[in-house]
């Protein structure tokens, strides 16, 4: 059977993982979540005490680290030094961390080889930032998944109420959808949009850009612009 490999590629809180976790279900792929991976490393740092401004100490605790995705009873875990934290890399402290330390040139080349060794081996789905245009580059099919700054805002506050037990008040809600829509068009600023110069159009030739919109309603539901199932599986 063909080996296939498919990048999602895209902003933050746009969808890129239920997209990817959805096709790996549906076309039995192994899914690699490189997100994970960051925030395994992450974690590592914290639990450590490590300097994570310092790049120098985190790239030299990076012999360290011993990541592995495992699959029990059907769910992908991700294996730290022999410990399961799936659950622990969920944090948003964690998240915060992963942030600084993935834009380190090193981390990034220390997890590069063991995602693009899973994919020489099996047909995958990787998402994350970088994976269309660094990690994968000659990737089956490719997708850059784009969101409105509002849609980007509501899922991440949606991801961090799931995390708490309390229900965040709906005036507190709104306040926050408004300001982390803000924050996330300021951060857009002076980034180009799909296929227009930023890794959307580096994909070029392989890009089918998909824009995830509110999917309250049937009409709301995201335009399919990507191939079909069944051609990406032949």
């Amino acid at each position: 059977m063909k080996k296939i490999t498919i990048a999602i590629d895209g902003f933050s809180s746009c969808g890129k993982s239920t997209m990817a976790k959805r096709l790996a279900a549906e076309l039995g792929y192994v899914y690699v979540d490189t997100g994970a991976m960051y925030r395994a490393i992450a974690l590592y740092m914290l639990k450590n005490n490590v300097d994570i401004h310092s790049e120098e100490t985190v790239v030299s605790q990076l012999e360290n680290v011993d990541i592995k995705l495992e699959y029990r009873d059907g769910a992908q875990c991700v294996i730290l030094n022999g410990e399961d934290v799936s659950t622990q890399i969920r944090t948003n402290e964690v998240s915060m961390t992963a942030s600084v330390t993935s834009a380190y040139k090193q981390v990034r080349a220390f997890l590069m080889d063991t995602q693009r060794n899973v994919a020489k081996t099996t047909s995958v789905i990787m998402d994350g930032r970088d994976i269309g245009t660094v990690v994968l580059k000659d990737a089956t099919l490719k997708i850059y998944l784009t969101a409105s700054a509002e849609v980007r805002a509501r899922r991440r506050l949606a991801e961090l109420a799931a995390k708490d037990e309390t229900l965040i008040p709906e005036e507190l809600a709104q306040k926050s959808i408004k300001e982390l829509t803000a924050l996330i068009r300021d951060k857009k600023q002076g980034k180009s949009s799909c296929c227009g110069g930023c890794a959307g159009c580096a994909m070029a030739g392989h890009c089918h850009p998909h824009t995830v919109k509110p999917a309250d309603t049937a009409e709301n539901k995201p335009e399919d612009t990507a191939p079909p199932i069944e051609e990406v599986r032949s």
